[in-house]
């Protein structure tokens, strides 16, 4: 529509985004979660939970981002400790751990690669919005491979003991 009309996108400016003051992610990443169990319907309980859970998914990422590792890493170990947590706490406080897991990676989702990634392919920037987009994926399928793994890890932790004569062999 720009190109028929005769003007043109302004180009994406490359500069890197500064992260917000830490105590402010950790707010603003329990906030999100919250928010984000209170609009599919959970219930008080999930939304403390969440809050929690969000909070901690946050935090972990801002510290870790502080420390100088990249958004993947810090995806993945958040998303792990997420998913543990949830694991964890769906039994203590009678949640499912899909809601705690679900709304505690809300504050992670690469949103904002996602839109920069799509604005640079339509201001002709095809080498940065590949970039963009491509750690978007990468950050996506770690917070799914890290949430997996934590439920995996929590389930494991919470399994009962069974007594020597009934377990079974293979």
């Amino acid at each position: 529509l720009t190109a028929a009309l005769g003007a043109s996108l302004p180009p994406m400016q490359q500069e890197v985004f500064p992260y917000a003051p830490l105590p402010i992610m950790v707010l603003t990443g329990g906030l999100a979660s919250a928010a984000f169990a209170l609009a599919s319907y959970a219930s008080l309980k999930a939304l403390a939970t969440s809050f929690a859970a969000g909070a901690v998914g946050a935090g972990l990422v801002g510290s870790i981002l502080n420390a100088g590792l990249g958004p993947i890493v810090a995806s993945a170990v958040a998303a792990t400790v997420v998913g543990l947590a949830g694991g964890l706490l769906a039994r203590r406080a009678v949640v499912p751990p899909i809601i705690v897991a679900v709304a505690g990676i809300t504050p992670l989702v690469p949103g904002l690669a996602v839109y920069r990634g799509l604005a640079e392919i339509m201001a002709g920037q095809t080498l940065a919005a590949i970039d963009n987009l491509f750690t978007a994926l990468v950050v996506g399928c770690t917070l799914a491979a890290g949430v997996t793994l934590g439920e995996w890890v929590a389930r494991t932790l919470r399994r009962p003991r069974l007594p020597r004569r009934l377990r079974v062999r293979a």
